[in-house]
């Protein structure tokens, strides 16, 4: 197998996206990530002898490194390169046992460990199964309702066991700028759940994601009522609705199941445990 690495994430796009395309649940985040050049990202792919994909990786070397789904085997031949070329791995996110793989070839080459941090599910839907009663109004978030929305996002990232915190700030701005950020909101004008919709996953689906609930809304239902409008919003663009939830989250679990979310794969997060 041979290990090629692409200048740019145009070039690394064109040439492996007809293989996130066969591997959907496990590469939609590489996809996303692939669509434009960031600075200090490095891009890889690994051939076989016939010159089909057997994976494909995006590499940061001060956060971590996104692995598609794959073929197991190619995982020695990156860490090989990897550790040849003095690359650190400081967290690895991938499919569950590509993951544990990659880490455990990686650390033979450089005696770097790795422990699971978190483990996710992927989950997909194509139909509704379920419509809960209206709890309020669903719509698209405001720039003046922002100091709010900044509030929940950074509650929901010390709620989650989030390894890779983002600027709340900036990323609640983003999101209602791109007009992707959607509220549901009482009567009375109390925002009870929040979420977004990522258009971009992959090009037959997209992502619900970020769905949070208040603490003191928890329990009647607002979270379900708010991933069903997004979902069915998903869904009459004749696209597959995807998200991921943490296992160890299971009244979200039980939210998505009762919509008709089915888990399609499960990825691990594993941050570096040790050195040398």
């Amino acid at each position: 197998m041979i290990v090629t690495k692409f200048e740019h994430a145009h070039e690394f796009c064109q040439r492996c996206s007809s293989f996130w395309l066969e591997n959907k649940a496990a590469s939609g985040v590489i996809y996303r990530v692939s669509k434009a050049d960031k600075p200090g990202m490095h891009y890889y792919a690994v051939f076989d002898e016939n010159g089909e994909t057997a994976l494909t990786a995006c590499l940061s070397p001060s956060d971590q490194i996104l692995l598609s789904g794959a073929e197991p085997s190619a995982t020695e031949t990156l860490a090989t390169y990897l550790a040849d070329h003095g690359l650190n791995i400081p967290g690895i996110f991938a499919p569950k046992h590509l993951g544990l793989t990659f880490a455990d070839n990686y650390a033979s080459k450089t005696g770097k460990s790795f422990k699971v941090v978190k483990k996710l599910g992927h989950y997909g839907l194509s139909e509704l199964k379920f419509i809960p009663p209206q709890a309020g109004d669903v719509r698209l978030a405001t720039l003046n309702e922002k100091q709010r929305l900044i509030d929940y996002r950074t509650a929901s990232q010390m709620e989650g066991n989030t390894q890779r915190p983002v600027d709340p700030t900036e990323t609640i701005t983003q999101d209602i700028e791109a007009q992707r950020l959607y509220i549901l909101a009482l009567p009375d004008g109390q925002i009870v759940s929040t979420g977004s919709i990522q258009w971009d996953y992959l090009p037959e689906s997209a992502y619900v994601d970020h769905i949070y609930t208040p603490i003191e809304h928890r329990g009647k239902g607002h979270a379900t009522c708010l991933t069903f409008a997004l979902s069915k919003l998903v869904l009459a663009k004749s696209l597959v609705a995807r998200l991921s939830v943490d296992l160890e989250n299971t009244p979200a679990i039980a939210v998505y199941e009762k919509l008709g979310y089915r888990r399609e794969c499960e990825m691990n997060n594993l941050r570096q445990a040790s050195s040398p």
